[in-house]
């Protein structure tokens, strides 16, 4: 019998004669505990005792009884597969064994896949494709080739097709072979998957994938094994454990951090020119959040066998600062920040954890791009757009992974006003700053940090109007000093660039043009979760067709020269101060917070005595017009908004001060 739980499936390996008695024995074995059961029930209940102990015996019989009708199957099974020629045995100092799967199909599926390994070994087409594999076939194909002739077979049908490019079929071939087994390795590499080739084909796959062609060559002079998996792990399509990422990923990190040359280009894959790890981090980007997260967080699943090789510090360290170099030769680090946003961006501990470490890290260097120019504004040192740009693939993934965890960097920042030095993370405010800088220097990545932190004042607002209005005080200082850091982060940005002060924050004034505070559009933030809850911004117009009728509505009236409350604020203070007022005024009509005989009459409400504010997309443009002049006249938020303003440019003063700091020094604390 194997070491695991015996009726699991694929888990045992049988001894005939014993197996024949061990079956008899548990056959009789469930009938006589049930009578047991029963007789011992009986005596207990008419002695007036408790009958836990019978009821016991009766579960022990239940599962007796379904093990015994198991192990009958499996016994019939077993002498079945004792006369047929494919039957496995392994010889051990306890005796020989039969190998017995939970199904004759499986068996028959192993060894069909070992006389696949047997063709592809005399340079015979397997005759199945990746689609076609179970796990079982895996299984026979992967046991059989080994992971050194599954590294060589590949490389070496990859160099034949590279030389020889015109050969659409010979390449044709190729493809299918590098897709068939990279899938026969994620089946097979899952140690919770039925067909788990176990941790000795791990431990022999990092040494193949360590290992040169020609022997004793250094890469890139030779060739290196985890050139030909990356190849195969991208070729699969598939997704592959997070036991995988941890072990072997991790080692093909580790082996690239001892080949890496700055200055040189990474190491290929298969496809000259195809940095070698882009497929691994693809990989682990479509394999789910765990194994996204053990791949850069280095999570160790050993007992590792001896021999296996560390990287120092986790994962994520290396890709995103020693490797700097390497992604401005490869894709700018885009694969790194699939991978990213994938770990990322869920709501679980880890996700959150793994967020503002990566984030720590990327704002310690963003420290180093710039400095205080002659005109007290930043400036990119060195003029080296090059190498502050060398992973701009990464900017919007983190941009998600801090919107996704919006309510933490407010936290953050709320816990420095409050002159609090924990906040949870390894981030502090001046750290977050320069995060803030390092992401909003790409305009979509700011665009997205901006709907998440709109998201987050709406509810933030909702709940306060929703209690009293009077609560509305408590809102508007943290969230004020929120978006001044936003805002300037993109200012900062823009005279780094020596752009033109006038086109900072585009995004906020069309977002203001567009009444986002009262029918914010639908985006990849919508469910922001903030206070426990998801929150859907698209308030009261939830079809993009709606949305786009108030657009229109607005612009017309903008060129028909309507007054302010519907023209476009021409700075981004004002557009601040209008931002947080559309918020205010749409919390204040949803929850019914206005007197409604002010409204009596009115063409945008309701007729009758008990009137109501009509839902905004059923208005007609001069009802439309008619609702925003009666809110700039009748609502009580007009003082909430100038508050919100000042306590925006306190933030703003804050964030410059982080950046220009004391007597020009970067980062000083104002």
């Amino acid at each position: 019998m194997g070491a695991d739980d015996w009726l699991a499936p694929g888990t045992c390996g049988v001894k005939l004669a014993e197996f024949d008695q061990l079956t008899r024995q548990m056959s009789r074995a469930a009938p006589g505990l049930s009578t047991l059961a029963d007789q011992l029930w009986q005596a207990l209940h008419s002695a007036g005792v408790s009958t836990a102990p019978a009821e016991e015996i009766r579960r022990l019989a239940a599962w007796a009884a379904e093990a015994s009708t198991d192990l009958r199957r499996r016994n019939v099974l077993a002498h079945d597969l004792d006369h047929e020629s494919p039957a496995l045995k392994t010889c051990l100092p306890g005796g020989t064994y039969l190998t017995l799967p939970d199904r004759y199909s499986d068996q028959t599926a192993y060894m069909e896949g070992r006389r696949i390994a047997a063709r592809l070994g005399r340079g015979a087409s397997p005759g199945i494709t990746a689609a076609d594999l179970t796990p079982a076939l895996a299984r026979g194909l992967l046991d059989a080739l080994g992971p050194a002739a599954m590294l060589d077979l590949a490389r070496r049908a990859g160099a034949h097709a590279a030389a020889n490019p015109g050969d659409v079929r010979l390449n044709a071939d190729t493809r299918a072979l590098h897709a068939l087994l990279g899938r026969g390795l994620a089946l097979t590499t899952d140690p919770h998957g039925p067909s788990y080739v176990g941790d000795p084909f791990l431990t022999a796959l990092t040494a193949a994938g360590r290992a040169t062609s020609p022997p004793r060559s250094a890469p890139p002079a030779g060739w290196a094994g985890y050139q030909t998996l990356s190849t195969l792990i991208g070729a699969s399509g598939a997704r592959f454990s997070p036991a995988f990422f941890a072990r072997v990923g991790s080692d093909m990190i580790a082996f690239d951090s001892t080949v890496r040359h700055d200055g040189r280009p990474p190491l290929p894959d298969l496809t000259p020119g195809h940095d070698h790890l882009i497929n691994l981090l693809d990989a682990a980007a479509r394999s789910g959040p765990a194994a996204a997260q053990a791949l850069l967080s280095h999570q160790a699943m050993g007992p590792f066998p001896k021999g296996w090789t560390n990287t120092t510090g986790p994962n994520y360290r290396y890709l995103l600062h020693d490797r700097r170099d390497q992604w401005a030769r490869s894709d700018h680090g885009a694969a790194l920040g699939r991978a990213i946003q994938t770990a990322t961006t869920g709501q679980d501990p880890e996700s959150t954890r793994l967020t503002f470490a990566l984030g720590k890290t990327l704002a310690t260097d963003a420290k180093g791009y710039f400095e205080v120019g002659k005109d007290g504004h930043l400036e990119i040192k060195g003029h080296d757009d090059a190498g502050l740009d060398a992973m701009s693939g990464v900017r919007q993934a983190m941009a998600m992974a801090l919107a996704k965890h919006i309510i933490k960097v407010n936290d953050i920042f709320q816990a420095s006003g409050n002159n609090a030095t924990d906040t949870g993370t390894p981030m502090s405010d001046v750290d977050m700053d320069y995060l803030l800088l390092y992401v909003a220097r790409d305009s979509a990545s700011f665009t997205t940090l901006l709907n998440a932190q709109t998201a987050h004042a709406k509810v933030v607002i909702d709940q306060a109007v929703a209690r009293d209005s009077r609560y509305m005080v408590d809102v508007v200082d943290p969230e004020g000093k929120m978006f001044g850091h936003l805002l300037e982060a993109r200012t900062q940005n823009l005279w780094a660039e020596k752009a033109r002060v006038d086109q900072v924050n585009d995004e906020l004034r069309s977002n203001v043009e567009m009444g986002v505070g009262l029918f914010s559009p639908q985006n990849p933030i919508s469910d922001v979760p903030v206070a426990g809850k998801a929150v859907d911004i698209a308030l009261e117009l939830s079809v993009e067709s709606a949305r786009k009728q108030i657009v229109d509505l607005i612009v017309r009236q903008r060129e028909e020269g309507a007054k302010v409350w519907v023209t476009a604020p021409t700075t981004d203070g004002e557009a601040l101060e209008k931002l947080f007022s559309q918020l205010i005024l749409s919390s204040i009509v949803a929850h019914g917070r206005y007197a409604h005989r002010n409204i009596a009459g009115a063409s945008f409400a309701t007729p009758g005595p008990h009137p109501k504010i009509k839902p905004v997309a059923s208005m007609t443009p001069t009802e439309f017009i008619s609702f925003l002049r009666w809110a700039g006249e009748n609502s009580d938020s007009n003082h909430l908004s100038s508050a919100f303003a000042d306590a925006a440019d306190q933030g703003r003063r804050r964030a410059s001060g982080h950046y220009v700091g004391v007597d020009g020094v970067p980062g000083a604390r104002p």
